[in-house]
């Protein structure tokens, strides 16, 4: 009986020993996972910052390409009003100098044709004096 229980004592040892050891490679293997998943939340946490740093140096890359652009149309359309003005005041300068001298032309036709018409008015009375 003695000896019965010694082997049984014995079998419970080593069935305690093989699950100790079931246990231990479970817990080892459960670090590893563990471990595992740690460095692919590290790795997508890298990944998610290097992506977001990506898109911050691009949205601030496009908004200064942008802002140039606005400045370029902005400077463009001054430009553009700034030649546009000064051709409608030297078109309104010229076309104050044609009317000046249309009227001038005008004033000198009229006077002509009235010294003509005195001159003849003068002829006239001069020829009824003789």
């Amino acid at each position: 009986e003695s000896h019965e229980r010694i082997g049984i004592h014995k079998e419970d040892l080593a069935f305690d020993r093989m699950e100790f050891d079931y246990q231990k490679e479970q817990d080892k293997y459960q670090r590893e996972r563990d471990s595992k998943q740690d460095d692919r939340e590290d790795a997508r946490i890298r990944y998610e910052k290097e992506r977001d740093a990506k898109e911050d140096a691009y949205r601030r890359e496009r908004d200064a390409k942008q802002g140039m652009l606005d400045d370029a149309r902005i400077m463009y359309q001054c430009d553009r009003e700034t030649k546009q003005d000064a051709y409608r005041h030297e078109r309104d300068a010229k076309q104050d100098i044609l009317e000046d001298a249309r009227d001038a032309r005008d004033d000198a036709h009229h006077r002509i044709m009235m010294l003509r018409n005195m001159r003849s008015v003068l002829l006239e009375k001069l020829d009824r004096n003789d």
